[in-house]
């Protein structure tokens, strides 16, 4: 599939496999003492029939350590599996983040980003309680289901034979649930992913709904959408409760029998009597081990399909390296026409036109003429255009889309700035000198801006930049392309929701850069700038 996401669970444990093993030692460690302090206990309770009062407290004693040994294994495997864990779902999502990161952008628009959120979160913690905690469950109680048939064969050699062939019959009922267990879940996910755009959906229009005096549509949607997701969990609860009842009532008719031979064993001379209780213990800890293994291995099935979800993810661009365009002379259109999927009309109909280089354009038209789609054209955003587009006499067909947006920067009217620093939405994480930072504070016309703020470019930005004024939000992303030589500026309505005076000093500054190739698209051109212009394009 490519884009570096595993298949399955496993492969995951496979590449975490020093830690899973050292969990496991634990697991196993736990199920042996376990055994030994029942088989301990069994021997004292043999003493204290043959009123045997030092033997009887040794065995006490030894069953006593063993259980404490016990209780140390519990903590170690819920300490232990927990750093486990949140190592698994690192890999998990670094993996589901490199797979979106290759992502085109028609591939990734495809679905909502609360789709992917609910990835990263809901899916992983069904991963985790439904999969990973399921496997450990699975490696514990099979240590316990084998140190317990060896106690059972250490009293009697058909006992264990006997719950050899009930594990059998243990292990084939389960199957008859897999196939409703992993339909079910891979609903649940979905639902889950649709309630989560719901809730996302009503919070976001919350001041709308407030301006119409219909604020009580919150609550009705969010109880809506919580309605619908509660049918497809309630359909999981009672495919898994059905499995469960079952798989419960087999494992206590298989204790029933084990009981039953244990009494014809000891009826037959060929058993102690303290040895029904001792089977009966074991027999207990097998079946109720082989109730948990096939119960979590139906569970663990719930996880397929989110991975093969992960794995289908479509990756159509490598975030590696690539031949470098570099700008020069024009960028050309010659009869670009664009139709988007499931539209009979085509949004663009043979466009052309040239951009020279530092030369400043506009393209104007009304709402609904493919403005935005031409600059998602020109910005290598989308790709399925027909027509050709040349920069320096180079097809961007025959281009790395990374190499063309290396000389792009595209600004719409809604810049997104991230929830960190002022320094890191400039830079964005890369290493730049404070010479170069401050020369494209200076070329965006923030320089005065910050030197006004307390902390500088220190200054933390809240969610959706809600600290900042549009335009101070416009001139950030400005300096973020200024600062990597971005020489084809992109406006796609960029200041129209602006004040006009924050607007013509916008695009004044862009303007009067003599490196800049400027092409503002807009529905609305302010005549002050008209004059500065080489060539105004009309849709």
């Amino acid at each position: 599939m490519g884009g570096g996401i595993a298949m399955t669970l496993l492969d995951y444990i496979k590449r975490l496999w020093r830690q899973n093993l050292f969990l496991a030692f634990w697991l196993i460690f736990r199920g042996l003492v376990q055994t030994l302090a029942g088989m301990a206990t069994a021997s004292a309770l043999t003493m204290l029939a043959a009123r045997n009062l030092t033997q009887f407290l040794v065995w006490t004693g030894i069953s006593l350590v063993g259980y404490l040994l016990f209780c140390y294994g519990i903590y170690q495997e819920i300490y232990y599996s927990q750093r486990v864990i949140q190592k698994l779902d690192t890999a998990i999502r670094s993996d589901i983040g490199a797979r979106l990161a290759n992502q085109s952008y028609l591939d990734f628009h495809n679905q909502s980003s609360q789709s992917y959120v609910s990835w990263l979160t809901n899916d992983i913690t069904v991963i985790n309680t439904e999969g990973y905690r399921n496997l450990v469950d699975i490696v514990s109680q099979t240590a316990s289901v084998i140190f317990s048939l060896i106690a059972l064969i250490h009293y009697h050699y058909s006992l264990g034979l006997l719950a050899l062939i009930l594990t059998i019959v243990m292990f084939v009922v389960p199957r008859l649930f897999n196939r409703p267990m992993q339909d079910q879940s891979l609903k649940r996910t979905e639902a889950n992913e649709r309630a989560l755009e719901r809730f996302t959906d009503v919070l976001n229009g919350f001041d709308e709904l407030l301006m119409f005096n219909l604020k009580r549509l919150v609550t009705q949607r969010i109880t809506h959408a919580s309605t619908e997701l509660a049918i497809p969990v309630n359909r999981y609860a009672r495919t898994t409760g059905a499995m469960t009842a079952t798989v419960n009532g087999v494992s206590i008719l298989c204790q029933t029998v084990i009981t039953a031979a244990t009494g014809i064993l000891f009826f037959s001379h060929l058993v102690p009597i303290v040895a029904l209780a001792a089977t009966q213990n074991f027999a207990g800890t097998i079946f109720a081990g082989l109730t948990g293994i096939t119960a979590s291995v139906m569970a663990m099935g719930a996880t397929k399909p989110i991975f093969e979800k992960f794995a289908s993810t479509p990756s159509s661009e490598t975030l590696t390296t690539y031949t470098t365009v570099q700008f020069q002379h024009e960028l050309r259109l010659e009869a670009v026409a664009y139709t988007y999927a499931g539209s009979l009309e085509p949004t663009l109909n043979e466009v052309s036109m040239t951009f020279k280089k530092g030369k400043k354009y506009a393209i104007v038209g009304p709402s609904g003429v493919g403005k935005s789609t031409l600059a998602n054209i020109i910005a290598a955003k989308l790709t399925d255009y027909r027509g050709q587009i040349l920069i320096d006499n180079q097809s961007y067909l025959d281009l790395n889309p990374l190499a063309i947006r290396q000389n792009v920067l595209y600004v719409n009217q809604a810049p997104y700035l991230f929830m960190t620093t002022l320094r890191e939405n400039i830079t964005l994480g890369q290493a730049f000198t404070d010479e170069q930072l401050t020369a494209a504070i200076t070329a965006s016309g923030l320089d005065d801006f910050v030197q006004q703020l307390p902390d500088g470019l220190e200054t933390v930005v809240v969610q959706d930049g809600r600290n900042f004024s549009g335009g101070q939000r416009q001139r950030i992303v400005l300096a973020r392309g200024l600062i990597r030589h971005r020489e084809v500026v992109i406006l796609d309505e960029a200041t129209s929701a602006l004040d006009k005076k924050t607007a013509l000093a916008i695009e004044t500054t862009l303007i009067k850069n003599p490196t800049l190739t400027v092409i503002m698209i807009t529905h609305h051109l302010l005549s002050e700038v008209t004059a500065d212009l080489d060539a105004v394009y009309k849709l």
